[in-house]
């Protein structure tokens, strides 16, 4: 899991997956399910002003709807009813000058007024500026936003009657319609009071009020999203060097948020978060004197919060942080270039799965994990070759140029290509796919009753293409208890089309995890569509990436949303 060149990686892998999936989803589920509101409350009194100038206005009709890298495009009637745009973007619907919803891709286009595209850079800055209720104009490419007290009153008028229009269809035990019922009661007063605080020209009254409104809006809308109590609600989490006072702050937050379990990283970089781990695996710096492992163990006791050891397989190292590189060097995988460091994943530097060494390494120290802390739960992360093209992929070293020429009368994989020796290039891909198979099933013997997962690319075949990584084999032979398939993106409707398909690939007996992506910044009020997913397909729960890149705003929404307890 990484934020930067994973994460670009795993877009370009599953553009025709998610391009066909987005196809099948026709339900909307990341469009605004209310009507634009009035913008009727007299001039405001507290005003901030953002301008953007946007790439195209209509462009002629393309591939992505014709939105490239980093552009903004904008969107009118005119073009047609929707975007056509891939999922990788941000998209905001502005209806009659005020935005009704921001998040999304491939958005219906409004007859009154027209969808802001972005991508990369432009998709930031609709993140970072744009808000359901704001004001926005348009002149020629130059769009204009305005964000005022009546912006917060607008946006918690749409909080209300998406509210509405959620709490008429979800009929749940754990939403009381009087509760809800209440809160519209007090949010229709306080909207009378900011009226009249408008009227009299009382300033300090009109934000404090358009602040209550658009708080209760919240509270309204993210009731009306069902508490998951019986589901598991994780997220992972980076612990470099805290202390053992802020890590008992972590697990408080956890608890008070509604997390019922974590995924901590244990073994990453090359190192150990533990003491004495075998085969000379050395503990992260700063934690030499402590083991943070028995701590998180014993504030998970105190807690009532599963910890879940999250350890990196393959991938054990970049140049600056290189332990493991240099004291393993023999074991490093070499690519059809004959480099150790991969190219598309930014400088990662991987051991090759084909070493026996290498699976025996690992295995001993989760052996030592087990009997030490007496682990219930395992998971896998980086359990794959790295993701490159054909011409640059891995691995190429000498023992498996050896062993594959030992199985295939001499051939050498260097001297074959998908394109001129097809067949050989399949048995290539078996033989490094059955490379990872191997220790998947080795450590799922290893450790028999402890309930081992792995995070994986949710489509199934790009993962075996790309990345050699049969994640519904693992499943299929039992040699994995869960999967957490890394759904990471803003589109309401590719997130669904991902938990549709490991749904298809999962039975009672397997548990099937989502995982979101909120540290892209999302809106709180898509992260909770996004986990509600979870509940409408029957999955059995959800895990965050990442907790230490939650707002304030997105741990409100699961507080008093679908985490609320």
């Amino acid at each position: 899991m990484n934020t930067s060149p994973l994460f670009h990686l795993f877009l370009f892998l599953l553009v025709p997956f998610a391009t066909a999936c987005a196809d099948d989803n026709t339900n909307d589920l990341n469009q605004p399910t209310a009507p634009a509101v009035e913008d009727h409350w007299k001039q405001p009194f507290f005003a901030s002003e953002e301008t953007y100038q946007a790439d195209q206005v209509n462009p002629p009709y393309a591939e992505n709807g014709g939105r490239s890298a980093d552009q903004m495009i904008i969107y009118t009637a005119a073009y047609g009813d929707h975007t056509n745009t891939n999922p990788w973007g941000v998209e905001a619907i502005i209806e009659d000058g005020i935005v009704v919803n921001v998040g999304g891709n491939d958005s219906p286009i409004p007859s009154s007024g027209m969808v802001l595209s972005g991508h990369g850079k432009a998709a930031n800055w609709i993140n970072d500026h744009l808000e359901v209720g704001d004001k926005v104009e348009k002149n020629g490419r130059i769009i204009r936003v305005i964000s005022s007290e009546n912006s917060l009153v607008n946006r918690a008028q749409v909080f209300i009657r998406n509210g509405k229009s959620r709490s008429a269809e979800i009929k749940h035990p754990s939403i009381n319609p009087e509760h809800l019922t209440a809160l519209e009661q007090t949010f229709n007063t306080t909207l009378k009071a900011f009226k009249a605080a408008k009227q009299a020209g009382d300033s300090s009254k009109v934000q404090q009020l358009a602040e209550e409104s658009l708080l209760l809006g919240k509270d309204y809308f993210y009731y009306t999203f069902p508490a998951l109590e019986n589901d598991e609600r994780s997220a992972w989490l980076e612990i470099h060097g805290m202390s053992q006072e802020e890590l008992e702050a972590v697990f408080k937050d956890l608890a008070e948020i509604g997390f019922n379990a974590v995924c901590p990283e244990v073994i990453y970089r090359g190192w150990s978060i533990f003491p004495d781990a075998p085969n000379g695996l050395n503990q992260y710096p700063d934690f030499i004197g402590r083991d943070p492992m028995q701590e998180m163990i014993e504030l998970g006791e105190k807690y009532n919060i599963k910890v879940i050891p999250w350890v990196w397989v393959y991938f054990i190292g970049v140049d600056h942080f290189p332990d493991l590189i240099n004291n393993r060097r023999e074991w490093l995988a070499v690519s059809r270039q004959g480099k150790h460091p991969s190219v598309v994943e930014a400088g990662f530097y991987y051991f090759c799965p084909s070493r026996d060494e290498v699976k025996d390494y690992w295995l001993q120290i989760y052996q030592h994990m087990h009997e030490k802390y007496q682990i219930k739960d395992l998971q896998l992360d980086y359990i794959r070759y790295p993701g490159e093209p054909w011409t640059n992929d891995y691995c190429y070293c000498e023992v498996c140029r050896q062993k594959f020429a030992e199985q295939n009368d001499g051939v050498d994989p260097l001297d074959i290509s998908p394109e001129a020796n097809p067949q050989l290039w399949v048995k290539w891909d078996k033989y490094r796919q059955a490379n990872v198979n191997r220790f998947v099933e080795a450590v799922s013997d290893l450790l028999p009753g402890v309930n081992i997962s792995a995070a994986v690319v949710p489509d199934r075949e790009a993962s075996l293409k790309h990345k050699k990584q049969d994640w519904g084999k693992w499943l299929d032979n039992n040699w994995l208890n869960t999967v957490y398939i890394m759904s990471y993106s803003s589109d309401v409707d590719l997130v669904a089309c991902h938990i549709d398909y490991m749904v298809a690939q999962t039975d009672d007996q397997h548990r099937g995890i989502a995982g979101l992506g909120p540290f892209q910044g999302m809106k709180p009020e898509i992260l909770v569509k996004e986990i509600d997913l979870g509940r409408l397909k029957q999955l059995d729960g959800t895990c965050l990436f990442l907790y230490n890149a939650l707002t304030e705003e997105q741990k409100y929404a699961l507080r008093k949303g679908p985490y609320r307890k």
